[in-house]
């Protein structure tokens, strides 16, 4: 698990993004004497990318920078984040076609690089 997080950041590093934090939930519950499986979610963006999306609504804010949740369950790693198209629909960013789709291009391009030696 922790090497697909390590390729992700690795990718974003590579890109037009910016890493604005990693969060590994796994040490957070164990500072506070708990248990879980590992969990880390990487927060990145591309302000070339998302800012026409915010300024098209401001509360695609809620949801921007990205985030992707890299997380082991059963032994298995997975990834998983909000679709593109989901922020569309919950921001009515229906004019902003091309901006989404280059986000979705990246993300995709990004996540599958993750867990291409998976």
């Amino acid at each position: 698990m922790t090497v697909t997080a390590d390729r992700l950041e690795a990718i974003i590093g590579g890109s037009p993004a910016t890493l604005v934090a990693r969060i590994d939930h796994q040490a957070a519950a164990a500072d506070a004497g708990l248990q879980m499986d590992p969990a880390t979610v990487l927060i990145f963006g591309n302000p070339q990318i998302g800012t026409p999306l915010m300024q098209a609504d401001p509360r695609a804010a809620l949801d921007l920078p990205l985030r992707v949740l890299v997380w082991q369950q059963d032994g298995q790693t997975n990834v998983g984040y909000l679709s593109v198209q989901a922020l569309a629909d919950r921001h009515d960013l229906d004019d902003s076609q091309h901006a989404l789709d280059s986000m979705a291009q990246a993300l995709d391009r990004m996540t599958d690089g993750a867990v291409a030696a998976e």
